[in-house]
């Protein structure tokens, strides 16, 4: 696997090929009883910045695309009957670094990392689908593959639509504009994001 800035279109389909062929299994009841480990949830990933950090994080996002975290303890650690409100009313949640969560996750981060030869990033996008929030269509400076766990994802890329069903994958290029133009019903995204 060339390094990142040699990473062209044919690497990402064959890293897409392997996230869509490995099975990852979570329902909404696991993954509410995962973000009940109140010490795993916490504030620090947002110092320094959004992605780049390693520490676990929540956000939410506002109708205005914007990251909110209204949920969090004096201590700076989740508070899931807080987080839950917000959940509940349907915003869109980010799970910052999450490879960690499931044995079957930590097999797909060993299973990129040896494809990369670099330890990746990887977030849930969470929602169950009541209120619809996303970013608007935006760019990263590194690649994405995305896979569907569960419900739908409706893509827009460089305004062609995909619809992802339950395992499948895609992938979005370097600098590619992209967007979730709309959540129909509970679904479960995870973004594989391709930088050291």
């Amino acid at each position: 696997m060339p390094g990142l800035n040699n990473f062209d279109e044919s690497d990402l389909e064959l890293m897409r090929g392997q996230v869509e062929k490995f099975k990852v299994s979570l329902t909404e009841e696991e993954m509410l009883n995962l973000l009940q480990i109140k010490y795993r949830w916490s504030t620090t990933a947002h110092i320094g910045g959004y992605p780049a950090t390693k520490a676990p994080s929540v956000v939410l996002l506002d109708v205005f695309a914007n990251k909110q975290m209204y949920f969090f303890d004096h201590d700076g650690y989740l508070d899931y009957d807080k987080w839950k409100k917000y959940y509940d009313l349907g915003f869109t949640m980010i799970l910052s670094n999450v490879f960690d969560l499931t044995p079957q996750l930590r097999k797909l981060h060993e299973l990129v990392r040896n494809r990369m030869g670099a330890s990746v990033n990887a977030n849930f996008y969470f929602a169950n689908g009541k209120n619809h929030t996303s970013f608007p269509p935006h760019t990263h400076f590194y690649p994405v593959v995305v896979k569907q766990i569960y419900g739908k994802g409706y893509w827009l890329i460089d305004n062609n639509k995909t619809t992802l069903k339950p395992q499948e994958a895609l992938y979005v290029l370097r600098n590619q504009h992209h967007s979730v133009p709309k959540c129909t019903g509970p679904r479960l995204s995870l973004t594989i994001n391709l930088f050291p």
